[in-house]
């Protein structure tokens, strides 16, 4: 078989010993491998160990070859940099990794055509056009995107960087069903074209949709492959079956006690980039204690956007919100009180922990601060399923899933009224995800914990909210 990629005795160390465990894999020109498990198994790490982007700390071992190119050694990072965009193209787990803060989104597509210049433009605004997005939000710099925009918007650049080997870590998270099918028309229009693609995802959907082959790892070791429709069909491995199980459709419906205090009231909120650029107008919201309430609508819609309001950290073009009864819409920022009563989970859980310090250094500045009780941790994180040797580490040495569960225990550490958790289990594999579920579920019912619960997943929203607000594009 010819083949665009293979890689030998992928491992990966770390100073508590082994992570991943001798991985071999291949990609024909042509195909797509996606590689599944549970949230810290390792699969980012085998992407980052075949690019040479291991954080500081971690070593990887292994060899692999592009092409009819030689073998390279894992242990020579500067080996492997030296393909980049040429022979091998990155799509981050996180859009802010990559896009340049300070260019709007259409230069930075444009910089990706190999046309020449004076087609540049136009060539990517029909890019960006093809993956749903239109000329205002081209036009916009990284900051003013949601989540799942910035993420279509670095699969257009992906589109056009001539690399034969796309490697592309959870290109599907944080979009909503259309815009992961229109996601995954272009990766297969990708394969058309002779590209060899390695995907790294919990989207148990996407190796479906791209007849791809699956390989499941758990614990660093690879313990089931096979074509997607087979492994789906009929896991053969206990873990991967485990993984199957875990799908919301098969969580058992939530009985909720009577809702408590009213805690967050939003009356006819508003808000735009400009007159011209509306995201939505007159949205009614409310959230009580024990309550948990979904939020929902396509990437783009405003859902970030619209946590921002309700925790005062932007201020709406029209309408009031209310926190038990006190109207926060006009203060720019929440006062104290309302900060601690009230946390968020971001959608991009790394971003919200400083990159240079120790995450239980980290934790240690939260107690200093708030007096919040360090002795609550460890069994929290053991309910999260968080190694205490994960504290040991900075921010990106760690994988997605452990940032958001960390992330989680941070904001739990403060004993919150109220969660806003925007798509909270977006890098979290099927059986963590239901785990983290289950907790939520657990606060809500018996410690009143109010979730505003944002997701594209209707069944996963199916059995956590009691009712779901749903916004719609603009226009």
């Amino acid at each position: 078989m010819r083949v665009a990629l293979v890689a030998e005795g992928v491992a990966v160390h770390g100073p508590g010993g082994a992570i991943v465990r001798r991985v071999d894999l291949a990609v024909a020109p042509g195909e797509a491998v996606c590689l599944v498990g549970e949230t810290g198994a390792g699969k980012s790490l085998i992407a980052q160990a075949l690019l040479g982007l291991l954080p500081a700390g971690l070593r990887a071992a292994g060899r692999m070859a592009l092409g009819q190119g030689g073998w390279r050694g894992l242990d020579r990072p500067e080996q492997l940099r030296a393909g980049w965009g040429r022979e091998i193209f990155l799509l981050p787990q996180e859009p802010g990794e990559a896009l340049d803060p300070t260019m709007r989104l259409v230069g930075q597509v444009a910089d990706a055509v190999p046309d020449a210049p004076p087609n540049r433009v136009a060539r990517a605004l029909a890019r960006l056009a093809s993956f749903g997005l239109d000329g205002a939000a081209a036009r916009r710099i990284p900051a003013a995107l949601s989540g799942g925009m910035a993420q279509r918007g670095l699969l257009a650049i992906a589109a056009e960087c001539p690399a034969p080997v796309l490697v592309a870590d959870e290109p599907t998270k944080g979009l909503d069903g259309a815009r992961r099918a229109e996601v995954a028309e272009a990766l297969r229009a990708m394969m058309a074209a002779g590209r060899a693609l390695l995907i790294v995802t919990h989207d148990l959907a996407l190796p479906a949709l791209l007849d791809a082959r699956m390989l499941v790892l758990h614990e660093g070791v690879l313990v089931e492959e096979g074509p997607a429709a087979r492994v789906l069909a009929a896991p053969q491995h206990p873990w991967t079956r485990r993984l199957m199980d875990a799908q919301p459709a098969n969580w058992p419906a939530r009985v909720a006690p009577p809702a408590g205090e009213m805690l967050v009231a939003a009356r006819g909120l508003g808000f735009g980039w400009s007159a011209r650029d509306r995201l939505f107008t007159g949205v009614d919201l409310s959230l009580r204690a024990g309550e948990i309430v979904g939020l929902a609508g396509p990437s783009g819609s405003g859902k970030s956007t619209l946590c921002d309001l309700l925790l005062g950290l932007r201020r709406p073009n029209a309408g009031q919100v209310l926190w038990r009864g006190e109207d926060i819409a006009g203060a720019g920022r929440l006062r104290r009180a309302v900060q601690r009563a009230v946390q968020k989970l971001f959608q991009d859980p790394g971003a919200a922990f400083p990159p240079h310090r120790r995450l239980r250094a980290v934790f240690g500045d939260l107690a200093a601060v708030t007096e919040a009780p360090l002795d609550r941790l460890p069994p929290l994180l053991e309910r999260l399923g968080v190694r205490a040797d994960v504290l040991e580490r900075r921010v990106g040495e760690i994988s997605g899933g452990e940032a958001q569960r960390l992330a989680l225990a941070r904001a739990l550490l403060l004993r919150p009224a109220a969660l806003i958790a925007d798509e909270p289990t977006s890098r979290l594999d099927a059986v963590t995800q239901a785990e983290l579920c289950r907790l939520l579920r657990d606060l809500a019912d018996r410690d009143g914990l109010a979730v505003l619960l944002v997701s594209h997943d209707d069944a996963l929203l199916a059995a956590m909210a009691s009712r779901t607000l749903r916004l719609l594009l603009p226009g």
